[in-house]
């Protein structure tokens, strides 16, 4: 019988209208963390690779057996750092229509020019001397690969694949 005369005697009204409000809304919050967790896909574990700038050591060892070595740090570019990458491999290009660019050479050229502005950081116990004019190198291999790392960076940072830093 107490309890009926409890809920009876509308307690509830004698609340402020305020605290009424916030009492409803404190229940609405509280269901609707429920759905969110209940809906929430599970937390992905980060990767350095999420972050604005990215460190990693780099080593490739040509077919000669020269070893080109540094720890690099890459920075996702605004979009107009990625307007002067794109002047300066047009200037790479001589100037030339993209169309008429060998495929690999255009890939070089989008990969110096991109690196140009991405790799600000350079860090070695020995200097990494190569690094400073990639286009002095005589395999574009070495080129690819760091160019690989960087893209690698860039797709995971935006949630796409990797192979073009804007694919």
């Amino acid at each position: 019988m107490e309890n009926l005369t409890k809920r009876l005697s509308m307690d509830h009204v004698q609340k402020s209208d305020v605290e009424m409000r916030e009492q409803i809304e404190e229940r609405e919050a509280a269901i609707e963390k429920l759905a969110e967790d209940a809906d929430a896909p599970p937390e992905k574990k980060r990767s350095p690779r999420d972050e604005r700038t990215y460190s990693f050591p780099f080593k490739y060892t040509t077919a000669r057996g020269v070893t080109y070595e540094a720890t690099f740090t890459n920075h996702i570019l605004d979009i107009g750092t990625k307007q002067r990458v794109s002047i300066m491999e047009s200037q790479l290009n001589g100037g030339q229509p993209y169309d008429s660019i060998e495929p690999l050479t255009q890939t070089i050229n989008r990969g110096i020019a991109w690196m140009a502005f991405s790799l600000r950081e350079r860090t070695n116990q020995k200097p990494a001397k190569w690094a400073d004019n990639l286009r002095a190198l005589d395999d574009e291999n070495i080129v690819l690969a760091l160019f690989e790392e960087v893209s690698a960076h860039e797709g995971q940072f935006h949630g796409r694949d990797a192979g073009s830093p804007e694919s």
